[in-house]
């Protein structure tokens, strides 16, 4: 069990240490688009696979607002989502 808790600790401490390197130095603006960017991805791979959206979302307008997005997207946003994957 030591062990179990021991690995798990360190997963977490590894998944904190990786989530603050992509984030640490983005300025607030920067990480709402960061943070629209994750979530309407991972909406989209859920559309895909036909699951129904949420937050008032239906296919047409989460469409608009998805392909929207990579016009505000800046170059280092990018590289951060890049770091993400």
């Amino acid at each position: 069990m030591r062990i179990y808790e021991a690995e798990q600790n360190s997963s977490d401490e590894k998944a904190v240490r990786t989530i603050d390197s992509i984030i640490k130095d983005l300025s607030v603006p920067e990480f709402k688009l960061f943070q629209r960017a994750v979530i309407l991805s991972d909406l989209k791979k859920d559309l895909d696979k036909g699951k129904p959206l949420p937050f008032g979302f239906n296919e047409e307008n989460f469409q608009s607002e998805f392909d929207g997005l990579d016009q505000l997207l800046t170059p280092k946003i990018v590289r951060r989502l890049e770091q993400r994957s």
